[in-house]
């Protein structure tokens, strides 16, 4: 579960009981997310604010003033500072994400060991290789997205069940190196 993503549904109490219990675990465990949920309500605190304000304003503008005066008067609409207000929250939102994915990447790299084949060919033509070969080959040469390719149209040919593992295998290291976290885990990478 992506706990940053879920966020506002967590903090609105719009998660199943499941899935807050194990919001409430990686709370307990992840300072980062911790961080991001303070900041994610200080920020909606700041639009509500912004808000209130305008909203005071615009009523003690028309305390104040009569009808007609106040309809020349040259003011910020109510509705630009809400937009300004929302968009200072998403951006918000973005930059914390950001940089805490940026942090994660960070961690797992740090410990992550790259798979090394010694049966992995470096050929010349990489044309003569079968798919298992080639893609493995374009891997070892840091060509992740050729590795990509090839590996998915092994794949799509339906090979032999131990064919298959391979090939998901050396794609769930491609997709690593890509910084597809989603991909990786689908072909069974551990991370």
């Amino acid at each position: 579960m992506d706990y940053y993503a879920h966020i506002e549904e967590f903090l609105a109490g719009k998660l199943s009981e499941e899935a807050a219990l194990q919001f409430q675990k990686a709370l307990s465990e992840d300072e980062a997310l911790r961080y991001a949920i303070d900041n994610y309500t200080g920020g909606e605190r700041v639009a509500e604010a912004l808000l209130e304000l305008d909203i005071m304003e615009a009523l003690e503008g028309v305390r104040n003033n009569p009808p007609s005066e106040n309809r020349n008067r040259n003011k910020t609409p109510i509705w630009l500072m809400v937009i300004i207000g929302l968009v200072a929250c998403i951006a918000t939102y973005l930059i914390i994400t950001s940089f805490l994915q940026n942090q994660k990447e960070k961690a797992y790299f740090a410990t992550y060991e790259k798979p090394i084949d010694p049966d992995a060919t470096k050929s010349s033509d990489p044309d003569d290789l079968d798919l298992l070969a080639r893609g493995k080959y374009f891997f070892t040469l840091n060509d992740y997205e050729k590795a990509e390719t090839t590996l998915l149209e092994l794949i799509e040919s339906k090979p032999s069940s131990d064919t298959l593992n391979l090939a998901k295998f050396w794609l769930g290291h491609t997709y690593i190196n890509l910084r597809k976290w989603d991909e990786a885990e689908e072909m069974g990478v551990d991370l």
